[in-house]
């Protein structure tokens, strides 16, 4: 019969993985209740919806004052946050999500009642293109960064 190995949790958990997983917890604890808080008794006034929020805040806090102070290699570099090409990269994404899913909302509605399709029809439309632009955006991704140039990727994008 072999003894049981125990295996120190410093061992295990070292202060880089330390950072990792309170980043982790703290935004699953945080972003939980938005999806909980429309079953819970009381709403968003529930304890627990309440206390979720607030823990998972102070969690990402803690995660902050880690980074900070004690991670020897930062998991966040946090002078991308005041690099212009990387704000640009993040506004220009907002919009682009944005302006995709007020597309999408109606996109099929649009497709049954101006090009009258079917539901299933509009659906199939609508599955084909999420497949497509899954697979340009691969193709152009890769094209990008091969070539280093993206200013092409707007002349043809933005006429389109």
């Amino acid at each position: 019969m072999s003894a049981a190995v125990f295996i120190p949790l410093s061992k295990v958990l070292d202060v880089e993985s330390l950072g990792v997983l309170t980043f982790s917890i703290g935004l699953t604890i945080f972003l939980l209740p938005f999806t909980l808080a429309s079953s819970a008794p009381n709403g968003w006034a529930s304890g627990y919806i309440i206390a979720m929020l607030v823990v998972g805040l102070i969690t990402l806090l803690s995660f902050g004052l880690h980074e900070t102070f004690l991670a020897p290699t930062p998991m966040l570099n946090f002078t991308f946050l005041t690099d212009r090409t990387v704000i640009g990269a993040c506004l220009l994404d907002a919009t682009y999500q944005i302006t995709y899913y007020c597309w999408a909302n109606y996109s099929t509605s649009f497709l049954q009642v101006v090009n009258d399709l079917s539901i299933a029809q509009a659906g199939y439309v609508s599955n084909t293109f999420d497949v497509v632009s899954g697979v340009l955006l691969l193709i152009v991704g890769y094209m990008i960064r091969r070539t280093g140039k993206f200013k092409w990727l707007l002349y043809i994008a933005v006429p389109l």
